[in-house]
């Protein structure tokens, strides 16, 4: 036999009738609330038509005395609400998403309303007062729907214009009867203005777009500070008056690297999430409402991030921490529940006043080891939550806790891969460049790919002598500190050279009392700067100067991504040195820093082809200086270097601009003179042994003169080829020994 408990189903059945009649009630009181003011204006319309406000010997009776003191009480409140609601408005639950800020926002529209139908029913009665439809005062009507229609929302305006009519038709059938001429003229006047915005386009289309670049920046400074609050990002909050970001490409390039710019999607990603998870909490559990609020870094207040609700009245916060029984749960740190609530309860701080509350459930839950927030619940039932209950909100609100950590992991994933793609693209384009040039502006490319800035510098250091160039200057005022040379100091750069450490601290700047380079007050009106040494192993190369106007440029989560950029900027910027170093050991002579024999045989074979096809003489000089071997036996060696080095500098500075200097070694020098003829190279060579023979060496033998000798031959006068003219000119300089040195044979 078995045996089936039917009270508890019996006893939900009897409940059900009562809860729907307590809902029902509630719902009925809090619509009779909302509605007041809007049935006030009615009733106020009712006694203008019926004549309360047409004065009898210029009195009004008392019902309408009292009339007006209650319109002012409902215009006051109606006025003080708005006003409210538009200081608050940038602030409005920064972290709850669209369709809860709609709600959120509804209020807002509500108040638009009840003011208009406010001044309405006002500009009616004194339009009453002073003898209706044809009173001098009647004017006052169609000014007062020009002000809906131009500055209400459309549909507000609209609405409380054909309510203007309808009433103004009203009063003059009451007071005048079927008087058609009244009633066109009348209608069309009140059209008339109602177009009259028309006229005022233009003022209408700034006033859109005014209000459209409000919204953005509320709705960007929304998603700052929720991102904030998600624990998103670090990025500051920006100034109100900052410009918009231009539509552009420059101006997308900056967007992409806003901080912001991959949290948008986060935030939007949390919010639904929330929104969906309490509200099918709260349908699934009958609940009042269900909210989660989260607390700040310094743990001293909490904010509504989103909310699912049947309630109209919601507060949005910040809420001290211990304010309320969601404060107390956030302190406890364990689930607090109360049940059988008064009815003038308090005690939850998301409700504007109190509210018909019967039970309470507030939930704390943790982001790794701190509190981030609370899970509230509530409903209008007194009973309060069982062990069931309790259960399934406590995953709801670990769930909640899952939801923004993942959404953190997974955008810092994609943070970190975007960084790091940057990075792979700078240096592949720094790895790429063997020229210094190329580096320098290279870097300061890939610098502008990871932040925006208004100016940047690369500054080249010399650790032997301490000296500091400017390499590459760009942006703002960059043509002051172009080839800039300054020795070691006490600037910025210069000491982030010596500590290998960026500089400023945090990146912030006060150009009237820091120095970048050599003279204070030299990047006026930069706020940000940033100063990275350029070092590899222990060698510190120079310095890369990023400097921006606005503050906070430089972030905690920029400046480590550009400290790895400057190494590689270093790195590349020392394989560049090395490449054109490798690449003067293998054209130029060490010792005098001439062409070597490998490029003069470049320039031969180049020059003779295009003497050859141009149809125009070139001339070789061979150069001998005399006697070497006795210099190099009487003063030493050391001395025959500095001998060769002074012929050097004296083939050097009589050289042309076109003329090749080479050393083809030992003692022996040539000059290749382009678009010469024999008479010219003659006087060339005349003046360079002149020069020669007049220079002055020293030595601890004491001073010293030597002297040179010179043979010159033209292409294609005296030879056909290159080898050739070597020969001729080589032969030619052996006659100017044989004949006694210390002369010029030409050819």
């Amino acid at each position: 036999m078995v045996s089936l408990n039917l009270a508890p189903a019996i006893h939900t059945r009897t409940l059900d009738p009562v809860r729907t009649v307590v809902r029902s009630l509630g719902f009925l009181r809090r619509t009779a609330r909302a509605q007041l003011a809007f049935l006030f204006a009615g009733s106020f319309a009712g006694l203008t038509a019926a004549g309360a406000f047409r004065p009898a010997g210029h009195v009004l009776p008392w019902t309408s005395l009292a009339a007006l003191v209650v319109w002012g009480l409902f215009f006051t409140r109606a006025a003080w609400h708005r006003f409210r609601e538009d200081r608050d408005a940038a602030d409005v639950a920064p972290a709850a998403s669209e369709r809860t800020l709609r709600f959120l926002l509804l209020p807002r529209l509500r108040l638009d309303l009840e003011l208009g139908a406010l001044i309405l029913v006002l500009t009616l009665a004194i339009v009453e007062f002073t003898g209706g439809a044809r009173s001098a005062l009647h004017p006052l009507l169609y000014v007062v729907v020009a002000f809906f229609v131009s500055f209400y929302p459309r549909l507000l305006g609209i609405a409380l214009t054909l309510a203007a009519a309808a009433l103004d038709a009203a009063l003059i059938l009451v007071r005048y009867g079927p008087d058609r001429d009244l009633l066109v003229v009348h209608g069309v006047f009140i059209g008339f203005f109602a177009l009259l915005n028309l006229v005022f386009t233009h003022t209408e289309i700034f006033r859109l777009r005014h209000r459209g670049e409000m919204r953005l920046r509320h709705a960007l400074a929304r998603v700052r500070e929720a991102a904030r609050d998600f624990r998103l990002t670090e990025a500051p909050t920006p100034a109100t008056d900052a410009p918009l970001p231009p539509d552009d490409a420059a101006g997308s390039e900056r967007r992409l690297r806003d901080p912001l710019s991959g949290t948008v999607a986060a935030v939007h990603q949390i919010q639904e999430t929330l929104f969906d998870t309490l509200d099918l909490l709260r349908q699934s559990l009958c609940l009042h409402t269900c909210a989660v609020l989260l607390v700040d870094r310094e743990r001293a207040s909490l904010k509504l991030a989103e909310i699912a609700t049947e309630a109209d009245e919601i507060e949005c916060g910040p809420f001290g921490v211990g304010d309320g029984v969601a404060g107390a749960a956030m302190r406890t740190g364990g689930a607090l529940t109360l049940g059988n609530l008064r009815p003038d309860y308090r005690g939850l701080p998301y409700y504007r006043g109190p509210i018909r509350v019967g039970s309470f459930l507030a939930v704390p839950f943790r982001d790794g080891e701190d509190w981030r927030g609370v899970l509230v619940v509530d409903r209008l039932e007194p009973d309060a939550f069982g062990g069931r209950e309790q259960k399934i909100i406590v995953r709801a609100a670990e769930r909640v806790a899952r939801t923004i950590q993942n959404e953190r992991a997974f955008l810092q994933l994609e943070r970190t891969k975007r960084e790091q793609g940057q990075l792979l693209q700078a240096s592949e384009r720094l790895s790429n460049t063997i020229r210094e040039d190329d580096v320098e502006t290279g870097a300061i490319e890939a610098a502008r790919a990871i932040v925006d800035f208004d100016f940047a510098a690369l500054v080249a250091c010399d650790e032997r002598t301490g000296r500091h160039q400017v390499r590459r200057a760009s942006g703002h005022a960059a043509a002051d500190l172009a080839q800039l040379a300054f020795d070691d100091n006490q600037s910025l750069v210069a000491i982030a050279v010596r500590t290998r450490h960026y500089l400023p601290y945090r990146g912030d700047f006060d150009a009237r009392g820091q120095v970048v380079v050599a003279r204070r007050g030299e990047r006026p009106g930069m706020n940000s700067l940033l100063v990275l040494p350029l070092v590899v192993g222990e060698s510190a190369l120079g310095a890369l100067v990023l400097a921006a106007r606005r503050n906070g440029a430089f972030r905690d989560d920029v400046r480590p991504l550009l400290q790895v950029l400057a190494n590689q900027v270093a790195s590349s910027l020392l394989n560049a040195r090395m490449v054109r170093r490798l690449a003067e050991l293998a054209t130029t002579d060490q010792l005098t820093g001439l062409a070597n024999r490998r490029t003069f045989d470049g320039e031969l074979e180049r020059r003779t082809k295009s003497a050859e096809r141009y149809r125009k003489p070139l001339s070789l000089i061979m150069c001998d200086i005399d006697h070497f071997k006795k210099v190099n036996d009487t003063y030493g060696h050391p001395v025959g270097d500095v001998v060769l080095k002074g012929f050097g500098e004296v083939l050097l500075g009589c050289k042309r601009d076109l003329d090749v200097v080479a050393r083809l070694g030992g003692e022996e020098f040539v000059v290749l003179c382009e678009e010469t003829d024999t008479a010219g190279a003659k006087l060339l060579a005349e003046r360079i042994r002149k020069e020669l023979a007049a220079r002055t060496f020293a030595a601890e033998q004491g001073p010293f003169h030597v002297t040179c000798s010179l043979g010159v031959a033209t292409f294609p006068l005296h030879a056909s080829d290159k080898a050739r003219l070597v020969q001729v000119a080589d032969e030619l300089l052996y006659k100017a020994k044989q004949g006694g040195r210390n002369r010029t044979v030409a050819a």
